[in-house]
């Protein structure tokens, strides 16, 4: 059969603002997005556009397939929580992307440095973006359609965060940031 996307309630919410769609992860707004927006890359265009390529962008290089569809922006790709994490971690950033390290610094014994890592940070959107996006994944009055106004991510402070689940709800994932700190969590099925 083809495929339908549906929202997580199951109901259709007919036009919806950008910012309503997002706050609430309604996924017919998400598909209609990527039939505009694409998986891949654009032959007629210079820059590296679509989905896929704004991915990596981001940081996550686990989209390495030549397959994925529509329902990629729902999910339909593989990505680590650490990749998604980090993702969202350019937008705590104001779209500058900091790479995920381990280790920052090595010194022996006797106090001498035997390696420093060096930061590699990149602006990869714009700071507009990153503000306005940011703006719609922290605004509880946005999100209280689908997930109610004292729900689990209605915070003391504010902070954005996006939630994701698998079609037949077995997997679950949120990630939550402030300025100062990106967190992402998973629970399900391995």
């Amino acid at each position: 059969p083809p495929y339908v996307p549906v929202n997580y309630d199951g109901r259709f919410h007919g036009p919806v603002t950008v910012r309503s769609a997002l706050a609430n992860s309604y996924n017919i707004p998400a598909v209609k997005t990527m039939q505009f927006v694409g998986v891949y890359d654009d032959p007629e265009t210079q820059a590296e556009d679509g989905l896929v390529a704004m991915m990596r962008r981001l940081g996550v290089n686990s989209l390495t397939r030549g397959d994925y569809g529509m329902a990629l922006t729902l999910g339909g790709g593989e990505v680590s929580l650490l990749e998604m994490t980090g993702a969202y971690a350019v937008l705590a950033n104001n779209g500058v992307r900091n790479p995920a390290v381990a280790i920052t610094k090595i010194i022996d014994h006797q106090g001498n440095l035997v390696y420093e890592y060096q930061p590699q940070s990149q602006q990869v959107i714009r700071t507009e973006h990153a503000y306005l996006i940011s703006s719609i994944l922290s605004d509880n009055s946005a999100r209280t359609p689908a997930f109610g106004a004292q729900s689990v991510l209605a915070l003391p402070f504010m902070a954005a965060a996006k939630t994701g689940t698998t079609n037949d709800f077995r997997d679950n994932w949120t990630v939550g940031y402030t300025p100062d700190l990106a967190v992402g969590v998973w629970v399900g099925n391995a």
